[in-house]
């Protein structure tokens, strides 16, 4: 019994617990490599992940540093969008003022004309004009003996139906001052001219010498008027 024990164990415990001992270093060490290998891919993964995250990192750093140079232009163009929309308004506000400046200016100018031309209208009308008149029409007469005999024809014609002239002065003429101007204008145009007397006290003070188709204008209302428009073209072309 006791060999058939020892020859059951030897076949049947014995020689598996040998060849399993005789497989434990082949197994140790394939289960050494497998995990020398798991670790080494545990290390690889490691570096991966930490490349990984230092890539993160680092495309991070580079959006953020993108972002901030892309905000910092976009606040630069913000804000030279803002100045020069600024400047604009400056400058438009600016030509504004100056053309309201200017219209100002032309009205101011332009009333002082018609005030200063008012004035002296007034003063003039209340101002003895009788003998304003008379200077006046003398200096109307000798301008019109220094025109030619070609210009005092085209204001009275020869062949003319009406040899008529008309003086109308501020105030009426003595006797002896159109006495005067007819013999003048006789001398000019021949005896068969006719003359006309008139007043008309809106001229304030001289005369106007009315032919046919023209009028020869040697008053202060006309000179007054005429101070007007100048003063008030200049203040128009400054």
């Amino acid at each position: 019994n006791f060999g058939i024990l020892v020859w059951l164990l030897h076949r049947f415990l014995y020689k598996p617990v040998l060849a399993t001992i005789a497989k434990r270093p082949d197994e140790t060490g394939r289960v050494m490599v497998e995990a020398a290998a798991a670790k080494a891919a545990a290390d690889k993964l490691k570096q991966e992940l930490e490349a990984s995250r230092a890539g993160i990192a680092a495309e991070r750093d580079r959006l953020i540093a993108a972002a901030h140079v892309e905000a910092e232009k976009q606040r630069t163009t913000l804000l030279e969008q803002a100045h020069g929309e600024a400047d604009q308004q400056i400058a438009a506000a600016g030509a504004r003022i100056a053309r309201e400046t200017t219209v100002a200016e032309q009205k101011l100018r332009q009333q002082a004309a018609t005030l200063s031309v008012e004035m002296a209208r007034q003063l003039l009308a209340t101002a003895g004009v009788a003998a304003i008149d008379e200077t006046l029409l003398q200096q109307a007469l000798a301008n019109l003996g220094q025109l030619s005999s070609a210009e005092r024809a085209e204001l009275l014609p020869a062949n003319a139906e009406a040899r008529l002239v008309t003086v109308t002065s501020a105030t009426p003429l003595s006797p002896a001052a159109a006495a005067q101007c007819r013999s003048q204008l006789q001398r000019l145009y021949g005896d068969d001219v006719a003359v006309d007397w008139s007043a008309d006290p809106t001229l304030i003070a001289g005369v106007e010498l009315h032919f046919p188709h023209a009028v020869l204008r040697h008053n202060w209302r006309d000179s007054l008027l005429d101070a007007q428009r100048r003063m008030g073209t200049d203040a128009d072309a400054e």
